[in-house]
C-alpha cells in the first residue's frame, strides 16, 4: 500500500486487524473491506484518525444470558420482561406500582425450562397482586424456576403488607423441584411487630402435598427481612441448601411460644440432605434455624459457620424470646428418624436456649462460641446446649460456652452414648447464684440414662461467691429410672459454691478412670478411707496420697477396694471434725 493507501484485493484478504482497534468513522476497517471488496484486481482508499467510540445504544447487559429481564423502563414507569432469546418485550404492567404480575407471567412461561429470570439491579419492585394457586400468594415459583436479582439491598422485592397473614403468602413453592433464589432481598415490612393481622405470612416458603416433596432447593444471597412468620421455610424437602444469607426480624408477632414462636430460617418433616451454612440471623421471634422431624423423619442436616444474634439496644429485644437460636426437634417415637446431623463453628449471642437438641440421634456438636452479654433476665437465655428427650450417639466438643443464664450443657432424660469432652465453660448461672452447673446430667420420669462421657472440660466461674454456679459436674436422678455408666474424668472445674462433682439423689452414680481431688475427712480412727469414685479398684501404679494437714502425717500404707483408698495406720489418727485432710490422685489401668 502506498501513499494513497492503494491495497490489492488479496492483500485486503489477508488482512486480520481488530476491529475493535482499527474503524474510519462509524465504520470498522473489517466492516471496509466486506464493502469495498470487487473483481477489481486494485482499489484505493484513505483511512484517517482511527477512534474508539463506546455503543451508548445497548440497554441490556447481555443477549443471552437470560431467559427474561426484567425491569423499569424509566421512559413510561412501567415493568416489562424482555425475553432474552427473542429480544422482545413480553409482559408489561400497568405502572410502577405492582410487579407481580409480570414477574409471575416470567416465572410461568419459563416453568421446566433453563434460564435465568433476572431482575434488575438497583430496583424495588412492589408485589401487590396474588397470583392464586394453592394458599394467595405473591409469587407462585414453579419447577425450574432460577430467580436471580443483582444483589442483596440493590434488588428487592417489596411485599404488600397489607393482607391478613393466613393464608398469604410471599414467594411460595409447592412440589417443586430445582429451584434457585440468588442475589435479592425479600422485606415483608412487618417492621413492628403486630398481632399478626396484617403482613404476609412468610417470606420464603416451600411446601408440599404428601406423598410428594419438594428438591433441589437452594437460597443463596437472599435477604429475608421483617418476616410476620417464617423468614426462609421448607417442607418435606430433599436436597435444601440456604447459604450466606441474611434474615433479620422473622416472626416478630405476640401470640407465639413464648413471645414469638416462628423461625428465621426452617425445615421441617421429612427433611432430607439439608444445608445451613455461612447465614446470618437477627432478632427472630423463634429460633433463628429450626429442623423439626416430629412425627416424621429429617436425616443430615449442617448447619455451620452462621452468626445469630440479638441486639441489646433493639425496640424488638422483648419479643425475641424465641425458643432458641438452633432448635433441631423430633418427637421420641421417632428419634432414629431424625439423625445425621452436624451443628459446627457458628457464633450466637444472647438468646433463650442457644443450641436444642431433642429426640436425634448421631449428631455431633462442636466448635461453636455461645454467648451473652450482660443479660441477667429470664427473656434472654437458658442453657448455652441443651439435649434431651430420647438422644443417642451425641459428641459435644470444643465448643466456648461463657456468661449463659442457666446451665453451660444440660443432657436430660432418656439418652445413650453421649461424649461431652473438651468444652470451655465460663461463668454461667447469670440468672440466679449459686443454683445452675457447668455440666447438668440428669433423668426423669421413668427414663434411664446409660453411657455418658464427660471428660477433660474446663469449667471457671470466677465472679465471686455471691454469683457462682453451684455445682461443676452435676449428675441427678429426678425420676424412678436409673443412670449407669456416667464417666467423668479430668475435668477442671474452678469457683463452684457446690462441689466439683455432685451425685444426688437415688439410682445415679458417677465413676471415673481418672480422679483427684483434695478432701478432708474426721480423725479417730486407725483406719481412713478416701473414695475415689472410679469405675474399678484403682491401679497401684500411679496412686498417690498426700497428707496435707499435721494430723494427717504420721506412716501408713494404702490398699484399694472398688469404693475407697484406704490408708492404713498403726495407731488411730488424732480425734477431730474434718482434721485430716489429703490430696489424692488415683487411676484404673
Amino acid at each position: 500500500m502506498g501513499d494513497a493507501g492503494v491495497m490489492s484485493g488479496a492483500a485486503l484478504d489477508a488482512m486480520t486487524l481488530s476491529t475493535a482497534q482499527v474503524v474510519t468513522g462509524a465504520k470498522t476497517y473489517q466492516d471496509q473491506k466486506l464493502l469495498l471488496r470487487n473483481p477489481a484486481s486494485t482499489f484505493t482508499t484513505t483511512i484517517t484518525n482511527p477512534v474508539v467510540t463506546a455503543n451508548t445504544s445497548v440497554e441490556f447487559p447481555l443477549k443471552h444470558p437470560y431467559k427474561y429481564f426484567i425491569y423499569l423502563d424509566a421512559a413510561d414507569s412501567k415493568f416489562k420482561a424482555r425475553n432474552g432469546l427473542t429480544g422482545v418485550t413480553d409482559y408489561t404492567s400497568a405502572g410502577s406500582t405492582d410487579a407481580a404480575v409480570v414477574i409471575q407471567n416470567a416465572i410461568n412461561a419459563s416453568s421446566n425450562a433453563a434460564g435465568i429470570i433476572q431482575l434488575a439491579a438497583n430496583t424495588t419492585f412492589p408485589l401487590v397482586s396474588t397470583t392464586g394457586g394453592g394458599p394467595a400468594t405473591l409469587l407462585r415459583l414453579r419447577t425450574g424456576t432460577y430467580l436471580k436479582g443483582g444483589g442483596q439491598g440493590s434488588t428487592i422485592l417489596l411485599l404488600n403488607n397489607t393482607y391478613a397473614n393466613n393464608p398469604y403468602l410471599g414467594i411460595y413453592g409447592f412440589n417443586v423441584n430445582n429451584v434457585t433464589l440468588e442475589d435479592f432481598t425479600v422485606n415483608g415490612q412487618n417492621f413492628d411487630g403486630d398481632t399478626g393481622s396484617s403482613g404476609v405470612g412468610g417470606n420464603i416458603t416451600f411446601t408440599n402435598t404428601d406423598p410428594a416433596f419438594n428438591q433441589n432447593i437452594w437460597v443463596n444471597r437472599v435477604s429475608s427481612l421483617y418476616s410476620a412468620e417464617i423468614g426462609i421455610k421448607a417442607k418435606s424437602t430433599h436436597n435444601f441448601w440456604v447459604t450466606n444469607s441474611y434474615v433479620e426480624g422473622s416472626g416478630l408477632i405476640t401470640t407465639g411460644p413464648p413471645n414469638g414462636g416462628y423461625a428465621g430460617i426452617e425445615s421441617v418433616q421429612n427433611g432430607e440432605n439439608v444445608i445451613f451454612m455461612g447465614n446470618i440471623c437477627k432478632n427472630c421471634g423463634g429460633e433463628a434455624i429450626g429442623v423439626y422431624g416430629v412425627g416424621s423423619s429429617s436425616h443430615r442436616v449442617l448447619v455451620e459457620g452462621n452468626i445469630m444474634y440479638m441486639t441489646a439496644d433493639s425496640s424488638l429485644v422483648l419479643d425475641n424470646g424465641g425458643r432458641g437460636h438452633i432448635l433441631l426437634e423430633s418427637d421420641n417415637a421417632s428419634r432414629d428418624n431424625a439423625q445425621d446431623t452436624i451443628i459446627a463453628n457458628n457464633f450466637i449471642l444472647a438468646q433463650y436456649k442457644n443450641i436444642h437438641l431433642k429426640s436425634w440421634s448421631r449428631a455431633k456438636i462442636y466448635g461453636n462460641i455461645i454467648t451473652q452479654v450482660g443479660f441477667d433476665t429470664s427473656i434472654y437465655s437458658q442453657d448455652a446446649i441443651e439435649i434431651g428427650g430420647v438422644c443417642a450417639d451425641i459428641d459435644v466438643y470444643d465448643n466456648n460456652i461463657r456468661n449463659c443464664a442457666q446451665n453451660g450443657i444440660e443432657v436430660t432424660n432418656a439418652l445413650s452414648r453421649v461424649n461431652i469432652r473438651n468444652n470451655s465453660i465460663y461463668n454461667i448461672g447469670t440468672r440466679t447464684a449459686n443454683t445452675y452447673h457447668g455440666i447438668w446430667i440428669e433423668a426423669g420420669g421413668t427414663n434411664s440414662t446409660d453411657l455418658v462421657n464427660c471428660t477433660g472440660n474446663i469449667i471457671i466461674d470466677d465472679r465471686g461467691a455471691s454469683k457462682m454456679m453451684k455445682d461443676g459436674v452435676r449428675v441427678e436422678n429426678l425420676g424412678s429410672g436409673t443412670m449407669t455408666n456416667i464417666y467423668c474424668d479430668d475435668n477442671y472445674v474452678s469457683g463452684e459454691t457446690g462441689s466439683k462433682y455432685n451425685v444426688v439423689t437415688s439410682g445415679a452414680t458417677i465413676t471415673f478412670r481418672r480422679n483427684k481431688g483434695t478432701i478432708a475427712l474426721n480423725g479417730g480412727s486407725a483406719t481412713v478411707n478416701i473414695p475415689h469414685r472410679l469405675s474399678a479398684a484403682p491401679s497401684t501404679d500411679g496412686l498417690s496420697v498426700v497428707p496435707l494437714s499435721i494430723d494427717a502425717r504420721g506412716q501408713f500404707y494404702v490398699t484399694v477396694d472398688a469404693t475407697n483408698i484406704i490408708l492404713n495406720y498403726p495407731i488411730a489418727t488424732p480425734g477431730g471434725t474434718a482434721n485430716l485432710s489429703y490430696a489424692w490422685r488415683a487411676n484404673v489401668q
